[in-house]
């Protein structure tokens, strides 16, 4: 933008050069005289497309404006709003008209600043207030509880919940009439009677409703929070309603921090389904029969499951992290057992199923327990937040810096060398060699982006993609690694790994994302969860689809398999046979246990051809962050803590595309409103429309830059279609949309309903 002082220059330059003829039959533009029309009624509410029009003059006399007389600034919270600028009109009498037309998704203040020639028309910049829209269920969060709801019979217990509307914009609800919409359907668990609780809402803020629950009855109930007939997005609970004799038993737990709290149960030899009828033993009396008597002790980091020889030794049969993702099902009564069962589970090993006479008393302290050492809630920020506050807590800050010098030319090896014998509390200040510059941040940051290329890029050797010719796909340890890099480059990464996350932990302002995208099986090996087989959709998709995706459908007999692997050379050259179990080429894959060998062959392909390589990364990892923290998170949130939230750039995004050729000057306004669309939407859409035109919904590491194919968009002349893609060449293709409202309504029509239907291939 060419500064203000040079355009109040220049008119009065042309004043003097032109004389006063000129003044006053207006051939040229005077800010003071433009005026806007707002096409909306304030307030206005989010999601709606906008307009305004600016009717340039001079001395009332109509000024034929060019696109390099006007800028538009349109900002909220300091980020800039694209808009759009269609001038002049059919008419002679629209020839100063100019169109400014935009979208708003986030509520809030704006500032709207319109400039004539570098200057500000009279009024600007305008302020102008933009409402959130009407509640969307389904953006509505239960916050601040855990996966079961513990009350207390007879008592009102609150739940709270936030707001938002279809943008996540936090709504206020405050009129009874809106409130009542609220309400929490419960029936018990085993039962097909619902059960009206007592319920009244009020609202705490503006944006979180306190809903108080009070049920008559004691036991276990399945509960689903609604609002206007819709559940809200995490509204589906388990609750457990205590006496007042069981929840002083919980009160007392508590208190003494669960020091020697154990219960005596019965532990059954097979786990509990649904129904109560384990698999291929028989009928639940037989089960009963077979159980045997066990003690549950609970404390405030592990559920343990013993059983005492001689009643005097005790010998430890399972134990259980207290996590979020250690999960409880209650079972309905069953005249089977003598007491209520449950069966507990966490991924990574078999569930367990016990029979307790105190489950509720014990299920309860559990609960309890998991919001106190997650910082009281499940949801992700609450959870990061007491995370960092513990980590640091844990860690502490160090004061003072540690430098380090790199050599560019062999980033990885000469900062593995630099951070060998460091603290990797303190801070530090990077610099390369042969060039000059204080770390003020800016070399740090671009020194982990570097090196999180070199140990997690394309070219790394360390880790590998098992689609090697896919950009996008997400890396794993490994197996084939060349001799050279040794275990320490995984200790080395993992230590790279929790310094980004130390780092991020102490403030925004030093926040380092990891630039790199895992597999699942990955992020579940550093939780230490159990991989299965499910995990291979995600992280080998071809192997998926040809050979799990056929045996899952089919009748593996006809297919001849042994409980063996093949393990083929880059060649395609069969290098062994690697047996799945012992005496594996002798057991045939059947229809009752092609389960279990999809899962060793999946353990064999995710685990342990990367067994020693995983260890590395773990003990470098857990040298500043301690695995008891970690495991509060399942894999997507670990992925989120690591790397973030994989924002995309929109600049990124114009800076890296390639437009087709066709449409000639019409296309052009085509593509102006398509970034004005694109340029307002949410990372959730812009999400969705990456996977759309791409077939994922993440960049690689190197963002737009690396996509491959580079992204394309390309004219159709045709104007009733709804825009398409060619995921395979990383192609958009968009009609000759006749006005801009209809582009937005269908392009978001395809980003929001997903692929289907719209020329996806």
């Amino acid at each position: 933008m060419v500064p203000e002082s040079k355009y109040r220059f220049h008119n009065r330059h042309c004043l003097a050069k032109k004389g006063l003829q000129i003044y006053l039959f207006g051939h040229y533009l005077q800010p003071r005289f433009t005026k806007v029309k707002w096409e909306w009624q304030d307030p206005q509410v989010v999601g709606e497309t906008l307009t305004f029009l600016l009717q340039i003059r001079h001395n009332y006399t109509p000024f034929t404006v060019k696109r390099t007389d006007i800028d538009i600034e349109i900002v909220h919270d300091g980020t800039p709003i694209a808009c759009s600028l269609d001038f002049g009109g059919p008419g002679w009498q629209e020839m100063n008209r100019v169109k400014v037309t935009f979208t708003v998704r986030k509520s809030g203040d704006y500032n709207i600043a319109v400039l004539a020639m570098g200057e500000h028309i009279t009024g600007s910049p305008f302020a102008k207030v933009f409402l959130p829209g009407s509640v969307d269920p389904a953006k509505c969060t239960i916050i601040e509880r855990s996966s079961i709801l513990v009350l207390q019979q007879g008592v009102y217990s609150p739940l709270l919940v936030e707001a938002r509307d279809v943008y996540g914009n936090l709504r206020s609800i405050s009129n009874a009439e809106d409130l009542l919409k609220y309400k929490v359907h419960i029936k018990k668990i085993g039962g097909s009677d619902s059960i009206d609780p007592e319920l009244f809402v009020d609202s705490e803020n503006r944006s979180n409703n306190s809903l108080h629950i009070k049920l008559e009855d004691e036991g276990i109930f399945q509960g689903t929070v609604s609002y206007d007939g819709t559940p809200v997005n995490n509204g589906e609970l388990t609750i457990i309603s205590l006496n007042d004799s069981e929840w002083y038993a919980v009160e007392k737990n508590i208190d003494r921090h669960c020091y020697n709290v154990w219960y005596e149960a019965a532990l059954l030899p097979y786990p509990l389904t649904g129904s109560n009828t384990p698999p291929s033993i028989g009928n639940g009396a037989d089960v009963a029969r077979k159980s045997r008597k066990v003690y549950c002790y609970i404390s405030p980091r592990n559920v343990s499951i013993k059983e005492f020889y001689m009643r005097i030794f005790p010998h430890k049969l399972h134990a259980f992290r207290v996590s979020p993702r250690t999960k409880f099902t209650l079972h309905p009564p069953n005249s089977n057992y003598e007491h209520p069962a449950f069966t507990i589970s966490d991924g990574a090993q078999a569930p367990v199923s016990v029979v307790c006479r105190d489950r509720n008393v014990l299920v309860a302290t559990y609960s309890r327990l998991v919001l106190l050492n997650i910082g009281g809630s499940e949801s992700f920020k609450k959870k990061r937040e007491f995370f960092n506050e513990k980590l640091l807590s844990h860690q502490g800050m160090k004061g003072g810096e540690v430098r380090l010098k790199i050599n560019r030319s062999n980033l990885l090896e000469s900062s593995y060398v630099a951070c060998k014998n460091v603290d990797w509390l303190k801070m530090f200040n990077v610099t390369f060699e042969g060039e000059e510059g204080l770390d003020w941040g800016g070399v740090r940051r671009e020194w982990f982006e570097l090196l999180c290329i070199a140990l997690f890029g394309r070219d790394s050797e360390l880790f590998t993609r098992f689609k090697g010719d896919d950009p996008q796909a997400p890396v794993h340890p490994n197996p084939r690694r060349p001799p050279h890099l040794n275990l320490k480059y995984y200790k080395f990464a993992g230590q790279v790994v929790s310094k980004c996350i130390y780092e991020s932990a102490i403030s925004n302002a030093r926040r380092q994302n990891v630039k790199a995208k895992f597999t699942r099986s990955f992020l579940a090996q550093l939780l230490g969860l159990r991989v299965n087989y499910k995990y291979l959709e995600s992280d080998d998709k071809d192997l998926y689809r040809s050979k799990v995706q056929l045996i899952e459908k089919n009748d593996p007999a006809d297919l001849e398999l042994k409980f063996t692997e093949e393990e083929y050379n880059s060649s395609g050259q069969l290098e062994k046979v690697v047996e799945l179990l012992p005496g594996g080429r002798l057991i045939d894959v059947t229809e009752q246990n092609k389960c279990e060998y999809l899962n060793l062959m999946a353990r064999y392909k995710l685990v342990e051809s990367v067994q020693k390589e995983v260890e590395a990364f773990i003990q470098g990892l857990n040298e500043l962050v301690p695995d008891n923290l970690l495991g509060m998170f399942d894999e997507n949130e670990l992925e989120l803590l690591m790397c973030g939230t994989g924002h995309i750039s929109v600049a990124d995004m114009k800076a890296h595309h390639h437009v087709l050729a066709g449409g000639g000057q019409r296309f052009t306004k085509i593509m102006d409103w398509f970034w004005t669309i694109v340029s307002s939407l949410t990372q959730e859409e812009l999400a969705r429309l990456l996977q759309f035109v791409t077939g994922s919904s993440q960049l690689p590491p190197g963002g737009f830059a690396e996509l491959s194919p580079q992204l394309q968009i390309s004219y159709i002349a045709t104007s009733q279609a709804l825009p398409t893609a060619h995921t395979c060449f990383n192609q958009l293709c968009l009609p000759d949309f006749p006005s801009f409202n209809e582009m937005q309504r269908k392009l978001l029509l395809a980003v929001n309903e997903g692929c289907e239907g719209f020329g996806f291939s």
